[in-house]
């Protein structure tokens, strides 16, 4: 048993081992993540593979096991390619330095799974975490209603024509089209409010309250 034993720690600590290489040579090259991540593929594949209970979009399931407690959906989604991977890995080397320390073969090969099991949960929570991130990074144009916003290009006023603002949405600096209700124009530099959303991810504003204050002002002189 231990001769076996040993012949499937060396198979998995030099498998793990060496695409662990493969894929850090293949970063450096900038080509990794495109092919060899199936996890980044789980949410196409999901609603084809398994039943429907857990079928749909992986890291909103992922989020909704973490306050339920769906323990097999949430297992199911730290499975990728490095995580099974770093439990090759680190299974065969633990398990062969244990066998190489004397130690039997059953307290080496349970030696070997909680070292394999405890790499595969690390690295799956942490390339979890990144596929959530990756997810996150969509920006949802209706959440800009309510914030500030500067104008970079100037506004018409009455809707008559379009403009641009530059505004900080989801904590990203963006220039998104923009239009006015309002009977003044907006200059350059003024500081406006998002109000809605409109079609072609146009926003339409109106004067920030004391932006408001100072064109009035303004006018009235």
């Amino acid at each position: 048993m231990e001769t076996s034993l040993h012949w499937i720690f060396l198979i998995c600590a030099v498998a793990g081992a060496t695409s662990i290489v493969f894929q850090f040579a293949m970063s450096l090259l900038g080509i990794a993540g495109h092919g060899f991540d199936f996890g980044h593929d789980l949410p196409h594949d999901i609603p084809h593979d398994i039943p429907h209970d857990i079928a749909g979009h992986l890291p909103h399931e992922v989020n909704h096991d973490a306050d339920g407690g769906h323990g097999p959906n949430w297992l199911f989604s730290m499975v990728s390619l490095q995580s099974v991977i770093a439990f090759a890995a680190f299974f065969g080397i633990s398990g062969m330095a244990a066998l190489s320390a004397k130690v039997s073969p059953v307290p080496s090969l349970l030696i070997a799974l909680t070292f394999g099991v405890t790499a595969f949960a690390i690295v799956g929570l942490v390339m979890l975490g990144l596929r959530q991130l990756k997810g996150d990074g969509t920006v949802h144009l209706e959440r800009a209603v309510g914030l500030r916003a500067v104008v970079y290009l100037p506004i018409p006023a009455a809707g008559a024509g379009l403009g641009k603002v530059h505004i900080r949405i989801q904590g990203r600096l963006s220039e998104y089209a923009a239009r006015t209700a309002g009977p003044h124009p907006l200059q350059a530099g003024a500081m406006v409010a998002v109000t809605r959303v409109c079609e072609g991810r146009t926003l339409e504003v109106e004067a920030a309250p004391e932006a408001a204050v100072a064109m009035a002002a303004s006018a009235a002189k």
